[in-house]
């Protein structure tokens, strides 16, 4: 499999318990994906010689940078000319792994090899693998072992807040919605079809994807991720709204690019995959990416949560 996929990382660690993370957490990531090739940037000065040590010892096949530069985006895409597989595993150094190298071949052999699949979603798994999304419904916020029913008064309320949102003149736009209203939106229809069901990995188009946003960590089509960073960078600044805040420096902007109806959505044929177990998990006891935050944004993170 490791001449299918390339791993690529471009990612800091200044905070100790993460830096803790990624000594006990890499050896683990090298037991599955040790075989491929790591292409990685190390994104700061702080920690550099102690994390580059870590990469090393563990990843055979490692080709390392310390980029300063701070835009994702950019450092991102002169990562990706240096991939010769044709996909590309983005993945986040605070990924713990549910997950031996075999169950990894299986997914790969099933989802890649035998039905030729664009996009495998890896993060968030365990909040879109379970039965009721599979069989094209979403769960209820308030109890996720229930599906979300749509009555007629909350179909309306959708119907009304859509034909609003068509209006160029009305203020309100698509993001305005819950979650699972955007979501609804984007299907045109509920339930959605559902997945099609393989022996290790659920099958769904880019159209009836449960998730709005297109997760920065997924194994790619190494064009296609090569095509989206690249209408980023050129595009990325007439984004029309701050979810989340347009920091270059941080993944999560490009996140916010390919969300609502800029997300899955544009990509109804996207061929994707995800794994019916949870193989990871993110490790989010502190957040990196809060060292970029000021104290005004740390609020409005709160609030809005």
């Amino acid at each position: 499999m490791n001449k299918l996929i390339t791993v690529m990382q471009n990612f800091i660690c200044t905070v100790p318990e993460r830096l803790e993370l990624v000594r006990r957490n890499t050896p683990k990531v090298a037991e599955v994906w040790g075989d491929c090739e790591f292409i990685v940037n190390y994104n700061h000065t702080e920690n550099f010689e102690e994390i580059y040590s870590i990469y090393k010892e563990n990843f055979p096949h490692l080709k390392f940078y310390n980029n300063l530069e701070q835009d994702w985006g950019m450092v991102t895409r002169s990562l990706l000319e240096e991939v010769k597989t044709p996909y590309v595993l983005y993945i986040n150094e605070d990924q713990e792994l549910y997950l031996t190298k075999q169950d990894w071949d299986d997914i790969v052999q099933e989802a890649i090899v035998e039905n030729d699949v664009d996009y495998i979603l890896m993060n968030h798994i365990e909040k879109y693998n379970s039965d009721i999304c599979a069989r094209g419904y979403l769960p209820d916020v308030n109890d996720p072992t229930k599906e979300v029913v749509l009555t007629p008064e909350n179909a309306e309320s959708l119907t009304r807040s859509m034909e609003a949102i068509k209006d160029p003149n009305h203020p309100a736009k698509i993001h305005h919605l819950h979650v699972h209203g955007i979501v609804i939106y984007n299907w045109g229809r509920y339930p959605s079809p559902g997945y099609d069901e393989g022996k290790n990995v659920w099958f769904y188009k880019g159209k009836y994807a449960p998730h709005k946003r297109i997760s920065s960590e997924a194994v790619y089509r190494t064009d296609f991720f090569t095509d989206l960073i690249q209408e980023f960078l050129e595009k990325g600044d007439d984004c029309k709204h701050e979810i989340p805040w347009k920091k270059k420096m941080i993944p999560n902007f490009y996140e916010g690019y390919y969300d609502f109806d800029n997300g899955m959505a544009r990509f109804p044929d996207l061929k994707c995959a995800m794994a019916k177990n949870n193989i990871t998990k993110q490790w989010d006891e502190v957040k990196q990416n809060r060292i970029w935050y000021t104290e005004e944004e740390e609020r409005k993170i709160k609030a809005s949560k």
